[in-house]
């Protein structure tokens, strides 16, 4: 009973301890006692890093559950963990304390600003009764929330929000398939063909263009070999222009196209047609009743035809295929 209340003790005093230095520096040597508290308090942590800097047979033959390897006598060592995330928590350890001593006091100049070095290394571990594996594994774990929300976004506009992800384990983490965001007003610059070590963070994108006053949301799925990810997205639009032209005065045919869309206005106006993620592709002035424009050397999907006039503006969606 006193180890249990013990270790709730030392549990409750690392996760405060984290929270309270989340915006501050803090290093420290600590026993392998309250090592294994820290781990336990960071179980499943996105920004909880066990560091193994000893060498790759080494780690090999046995090493702490979820630790991840990076060779202290590799020769550019020091330039790698230079690289790592700075205000990531790491638990560092080598096999005996000498290796992770150097590290951890580089680790100090290098702007990182949570670490703790694992007294005595992997062999204080052991002897204090504390398990060890062989094996590796990918955990795909989100480092965002998962729930996410465009707010007050103009129509024909785009706006967009940063997702990210991470290897919480220590094997590659690939990427296998993500939910289709086709048909929806949101697209995504994820790339499946991107992998991450258990060492790195992996960034990407959320776009969202509406086309109408209706509130969208969309739940998507990150498939990996290291388990799925899902988020939620939503959004809402806002119309911000004067709408008082006439719609039945604008004619677009045909649409969809697979190229050239055909323009009926009364006056002349200035006209824009932007993509699927804002970005302008093309502006023309119409200075006659008939006029068109050919979108044929551009990806089929959906883009935006935004109609400037002298006090209004209108939007309209334009689909190639």
């Amino acid at each position: 009973m006193k180890q249990k209340i013990s270790f709730l003790i030392i549990s409750f005093f690392f996760v405060n301890l984290l929270s309270a230095q989340k915006n501050t520096q803090s290093f420290a040597t600590i026993s392998a006692t309250n090592a294994d508290s820290l781990i336990t308090a960071n179980y499943l942590n996105p920004n909880f890093i066990i560091l193994d800097i000893r060498s790759i047979s080494e780690y090999n033959s046995k090493h702490i559950e979820n630790g991840v390897e990076l060779n202290y006598y590799n020769s550019d060592f020091f330039a790698s963990l230079d690289t790592l995330i700075k205000d990531k928590i790491y638990l560092l350890h080598c096999a005996s304390g000498g290796r992770s001593g150097i590290a951890f006091d580089s680790m100090q100049t290098m702007g990182f600003t949570q670490v703790y070095n694992l007294s005595g290394g992997l062999n204080a571990w052991q002897n204090a009764g504390f398990p060890v594996v062989t094996s590796v594994a990918p955990i795909a774990l989100s480092v965002s929330d998962t729930i996410a929300e465009f707010i007050d976004t103009e129509i024909s506009t785009s706006d967009s929000l940063e997702l990210k992800l991470t290897n919480y384990g220590n094997d590659t983490l690939k990427f296998l398939s993500i939910t289709d965001l086709s048909g929806t007003e949101f697209t995504t610059n994820f790339n499946l063909n991107d992998s991450l070590t258990g060492l790195m963070d992996y960034s990407f994108k959320i776009f969202y263009c509406p086309i109408d006053l209706i509130d969208d949301s969309v739940i998507f799925t990150i498939e990996t070999n290291g388990g799925n990810i899902n988020y939620i997205i939503k959004a809402n639009a806002v119309n911000t222009f004067v709408s008082s032209i006439d719609n039945d005065k604008i004619k677009i045919f045909p649409n969809p196209s697979n190229g050239i869309f055909s323009i009926n206005l009364e006056d002349t106006k200035q006209i824009q047609v932007y993509n699927s993620v804002g970005k302008l592709v093309l502006s023309k002035l119409f200075t006659q009743q008939n006029n068109s424009i050919n979108l044929s050397n551009y990806k089929k999907g959906i883009y935006f035809l935004k109609i400037n006039g002298s006090k209004t503006n209108f939007v309209k969606k334009l689909i190639l295929y």
